[in-house]
């Protein structure tokens, strides 16, 4: 049933945003996988479909997502939320920051690349996210990906 659905994976897919783009997404019936290390998100935000045999959850940090990461295969769509979105935390540990937004975006985008992903957006911190949950549609201007 689930083989033929279109593929989505959500960095930080457990987070607040994140979880409701997997809310959208599973209504839109799409397969989705969550990819989050829990330092910011919560399972609970997940909780109502934990029954869903269409919702994959991998607790990973993407800083050890390598460029060949199996999870990433078949993927259509990535959407990029994973990340450290306080300020506080650039001043307070500006190496794990740097690591975790910039070098984890990176292993993202590998992974992406090399699992030829068809398209791949990401959440812009501080700015307000491209994209509007509503019940009709999803548009991703960035991506230019509408669902």
């Amino acid at each position: 049933m689930t083989r033929n659905l279109k593929i989505a994976l959500v960095t930080g897919g457990a987070g607040f945003i994140g979880s409701h783009l997997v809310d959208l997404l599973l209504k839109k019936n799409y397969r989705v996988i969550v990819i989050d290390n829990l330092s910011g998100g919560r399972l609970d935000n997940l909780k109502q479909h934990k029954n869903n045999k269409k919702l994959t959850f991998k607790k990973i940090n993407i800083n050890n997502i390598s460029k060949d990461e199996k999870i990433f295969k078949n993927v259509s769509y990535v959407f990029h939320f994973a990340g450290i979105g306080d300020i506080v935390p650039s001043i307070e540990n500006p190496s794990n920051y740097m690591a975790t937004n910039v070098q984890g975006t990176v292993k993202v985008l590998e992974a992406s690349r090399f699992s030829k992903v068809k398209k791949i957006d990401h959440l812009d911190y501080p700015a307000k996210p491209r994209w509007a949950l509503d019940e009709k549609a999803i548009f991703l201007k960035g991506a230019g990906i509408k669902i």
